[in-house]
């Protein structure tokens, strides 16, 4: 049995486009992770899904998890923890009688106001707290949401910090790294395979990005434009569960009348992105859990 799962950063808006895109999905998707989602009016919006409640009700809920309704007597999704000023939400994912994993939403600090060595320092913390409550109970984990990172920025690669790489096999013949007489698990980054605007599986061109920014006062001068900040990390005793072949930036959705575009090949003239301004300024992604390679 596959769970389908999306995650996306909605930019706390709210408005017919985004609950349109939602219910969209929601016919053929088992649990949603959503960033930026503070309002409450999000919560009962997604037809035939219950979100998951928080264990505090205090303060800003940076990541809410949502669960189909009918996918229940399938699997059991329950929140265990909140982490890092509630960035970062924990829940407990079983299966039967498979093992538990824990499925961890994470929403980071972005570099707009600061300086990329301030927003290192800021963010380091949720690595080390996120490591720490998985050394705690065990390592089966699959981390995702907007890490505000790139790829190849030193806190996703690090092993004093998320501790991932972007090579499956190595991941899985390593298992851990050690620092500092500090073992830790290794996690696994597919979403490398998203740098580079050529799709060779499919043989075209795509968006090599699910953010992307420009700023044409310049005042950055190493702008990349586009941006892969929204991403997925797999631990690698449960390696297998996640197909790299699964995963996909969306761009489009069809809603049963017309076919979307949260993208376009164009700017739009009033955000000079190439990201649709009526839905968010991040892309969804989605991933399958095979539960059948639960160990």
């Amino acid at each position: 049995m596959k769970i389908e799962c999306l995650f996306w950063n909605i930019k706390d808006v709210y408005n017919n486009g985004r609950f349109d895109f939602l219910n969209a999905y929601a016919q053929k998707t088992d649990v949603m992770i959503l960033a930026e989602a503070y309002n409450s009016t999000v919560n009962n919006q997604i037809n035939n899904f219950s979100l998951i409640q928080p264990l505090q009700t205090s303060g800003r809920e940076w990541i809410k998890i949502f669960v189909k309704k009918s996918c229940l007597t399938n699997f059991q999704l329950n929140r265990v923890d909140e982490l890092f000023n509630k960035r970062v939400c924990v829940a407990r994912f079983t299966v039967n009688t498979k093992k538990d994993i824990f499925l961890i939403g994470i929403h980071l600090n972005s570099k707009t106001g600061i300086d990329e060595k301030t927003q290192l320092l800021l963010n380091n913390k949720a690595t080390q707290e996120i490591h720490h409550f998985l050394q705690t109970n065990h390592t089966r984990a699959i981390i995702v949401g907007d890490f505000n990172h790139n790829p190849f920025e030193a806190i996703l690669n690090s092993s004093i910090t998320f501790n991932s790489l972007s090579n499956r096999e190595l991941t899985r013949q390593l298992g851990y790294r050690t620092y500092l007489r500090k073992r830790k698990v290794l996690f696994y980054n597919p979403m490398w395979n998203f740098i580079g605007d050529h799709d060779f599986q499919n043989n075209q061109e795509r968006f090599n990005g699910t953010y992307f920014f420009r700023d044409d006062r310049h005042k950055t001068i190493d702008q990349l434009h586009w941006n892969l900040l929204d991403q997925i990390l797999i631990s690698e005793p449960i390696i297998d569960s996640t197909n790299p072949q699964d995963i996909q930036i969306i761009t489009e959705y069809n809603n049963g009348i017309n076919t979307i575009q949260l993208a376009d090949r164009n700017f739009y003239a009033t955000t000079k992105s190439y990201l649709n301004p009526d839905y968010s300024d991040h892309l969804p992604i989605k991933f399958s859990i095979d539960t059948s390679k639960l160990n």
